[in-house]
């Protein structure tokens, strides 16, 4: 594995995206999102989707002069067209102006159309909850799950982000609607490693933990199974009809035009009250800590594993894997 520090890895993307046309403070902002989805330990959506990324940059999938445009709405909702712009840069300004919106209106909700890939949303979450707004927010994918019962993809794995602010740091869950991310799959599978868990079909129709097999079916599997679809569909639905764009069934495989919706909320009308507020949610959390503590357990908060891996990337380095850093490296000639 190579290693390398953040700041290394942010320079060099940064680099390659001014290369490829972007301005210095975008390029800058987009190339730390996905250096920071590496250091927390998602290279699937940080650098080894880097060059496809950059690939759709160059053949026109995504544009990378286009900026999100108000399309409508009233008071605490609005909608936006991102222009087929690029997903991160899009998702951060909606974000942003979804948290404006709360703090006039006590939430605020903006739906965005043909936006691109946001890459890890997670990111969204962890941005909101760190300026104290409790978030919620969600993508529709292109068609790569069935339908629980079905062998026909025709829903997504649609992932959807939760964040709560909190001290020392915010509670963030951060989940595809599928067992499993194509992006775990395929990080998985370039390392040699099968699934911990059951993920999907292998071309007898079994359950296996084999991501080449699930890769090569498309057939993944549905978290809860047919609650995981039922969420799948409704997830999209609600992106769909209130950003006014497309639906998962009518996304193509390069998703250059998903819609995402993001959700807002002021945490309290001042700092006491939000103060207060956060310390419930603080001590809700010690009290599940404490229970399972007396009875021999360890209580796993969501954003925990992140953690984890971003302190480790601090203190060790960042590993990036010798292929995909060789590949973006080329990407500089």
């Amino acid at each position: 594995m190579i290693r390398t520090t953040f700041d290394q890895l942010t320079a060099l993307l940064a680099t390659i995206l001014q290369k490829e046309g972007l301005d210095h403070l975008r390029a800058i902002t987009c190339a730390t999102i996905f250096a920071e989805n590496t250091r927390d330990g998602v290279a699937s959506h940080g650098v080894n989707r880097f060059v496809r990324f950059i690939n759709q940059m160059r053949n026109g999938v995504i544009d990378i002069q286009a900026k999100p445009v108000l399309t409508g709405g009233f008071e605490a909702f609005e909608q936006w067209d991102g222009g087929h712009g690029i997903g991160p840069l899009n998702a951060l300004a909606a974000v942003e102006r979804a948290m404006e919106l709360a703090k006039k209106h006590g939430m605020g909700a903006v739906a965005l159309r043909n936006t691109t890939h946001w890459m890890r949303g997670a990111t969204y979450g962890w941005h909101a909850a760190s300026k104290g707004y409790p978030c919620i927010c969600w993508t529709n994918t292109t068609a790569n799950m069935p339908p629980w019962g079905t062998t026909t993809n025709v829903i997504g794995n649609n992932p959807i982000v939760l964040a709560i602010p909190a001290q020392p740091h915010p509670f963030v869950l951060d989940m595809a609607v599928s067992q499993f991310s194509y992006g775990k799959l395929e990080t998985l599978r370039r390392n040699g490693e099968q699934l911990p868990y059951v993920g999907g079909f292998d071309k007898a129709g079994n359950l296996t933990t084999d991501p080449t097999e699930i890769l090569a079916t498309k057939r993944m599997l549905p978290v809860g199974m047919w609650k995981g679809s039922g969420l799948s569909i409704m997830l999209d639905l609600f992106a769909s009809m209130l950003s006014g764009g497309s639906p998962t069934v009518s996304i193509p495989a390069s998703e250059p035009n998903v819609s995402q919706l993001f959700i807002a909320f002021h945490a309290g009308l001042d700092t006491q009250e939000r103060q207060a507020r956060k310390e419930m949610v603080e001590s809700a959390v010690r009290m599940m800590q404490d229970l399972c503590s007396e009875a021999g357990e360890h209580f796993p908060f969501p954003g925990e594993g992140t953690l984890r891996r971003r302190n480790q990337s601090d203190e060790d380095g960042i590993f990036v894997h010798p292929e995909v850093y060789q590949e973006i490296l080329a990407l500089k000639i």
